[in-house]
């Protein structure tokens, strides 16, 4: 069977198993998160490693299942998970904690494990606390990663919008800058190309 992945910056979101009123995200998503589960599974009153879906959201995966769409789970690394105060840093949550990390890992494989999902869409930000953290925290993160794509080779892992102060962000601005010189010199050159060509016909 062919997985298709959608992911959008705007998630579906079911109202009997969230609230935008009880989102800690910056702007208010969170309850689109882990397939609506991302508040539960931030209080920790919903575990995919030991507990089921509720009937409306497997509903969904099986429906999605029968038209060959595969889902993918919204993910914010970032959030402060009730379960993890150890790991609490500045606001967010520091993946440079191996005990922390681990747990995430652990989540997230059950989750796709528990959803039959085809992934991870990730956002937000994978950083917390000091700036000499960060590369430790980026090693984690890759280490996470590396595993998922190890169980599910298949799957599809993506960042979506990973926050205005990591090196992704910085990354992907350069290159859309150049994406942007690049169109600019080509549109430079054809226009050229059309007025000389109109000037010799």
């Amino acid at each position: 069977m062919k997985l298709l992945y959608f992911t959008s910056r705007y998630e579906p979101r079911n109202t009997l198993v969230s609230s935008r009123f009880n989102t800690t995200d910056g702007w208010g998503w969170e309850g689109s998160l882990w397939l609506s589960m991302g508040e539960q599974l931030r209080e920790g009153s919903w575990d995919p490693r030991i507990d089921p879906f509720i009937p409306e959201i497997q509903e969904m995966i099986d429906y999605a299942h029968t038209k060959g769409v595969s889902l993918m789970g919204y993910v914010y690394p970032c959030l402060l998970f009730q379960s993890q105060p150890q790991a609490w840093d500045g606001g967010a949550m520091d993946l440079s904690n191996n005990a922390a990390a681990d747990w995430l890992l652990s989540v997230m494989l059950a989750f796709l494990e528990k959803s039959g999902g085809g992934g991870f869409a990730w956002d937000h930000n994978i950083y917390a606390g000091s700036v000499t953290k960060q590369y430790s925290q980026w090693r984690s993160w890759m280490r996470i990663l590396a595993t998922l794509r190890e169980f599910y080779p298949v799957s599809n892992f993506q960042f979506q919008y990973p926050g205005f102060s990591s090196y992704f962000t910085r990354l992907f601005s350069v290159i859309n800058i150049f994406r942007l010189v690049k169109y600019s010199v080509t549109q430079y050159i054809c226009l050229l190309f059309v007025t000389e060509y109109s000037t010799i016909k």
